[in-house]
């Protein structure tokens, strides 16, 4: 019982530094010089005020599935990517043409 809740606990901390690693690699990518440290206590719709183009979407994309892959070798790749898209559809930036 005791190794489930820690074995929980360490997916619960690996996961959200897998995502502070994602969001950072985000704003990189669409040239942006902040990162999670900088958007991690806002409340508003921040994401809606930065913009990534198409090609840079899709760079963060392969970006993500490689590292979700890597964090969790026993995903299959459906399930990657449904991840990847639950996490862009609450994170990703809006898209500029």
């Amino acid at each position: 019982m005791i190794k489930k809740i820690i074995k929980r606990f360490l997916n619960l901390f690996k996961r959200k530094s897998l995502s502070e690693k994602l969001i950072d690699k985000m704003f990189k990518i669409a040239g942006y010089k902040i990162g999670f440290e900088e958007i991690k206590n806002r409340k508003d719709n921040w994401f809606q005020q930065y913009t990534i183009t198409s090609k840079q979407e899709d760079l963060w994309k392969v970006y993500c599935l490689k590292q979700i892959k890597k964090a969790y070798p026993t995903f299959t790749d459906k399930f990657i990517i449904i991840q990847y898209n639950m996490f862009n559809l609450k994170y990703g930036l809006k898209i500029k043409n």
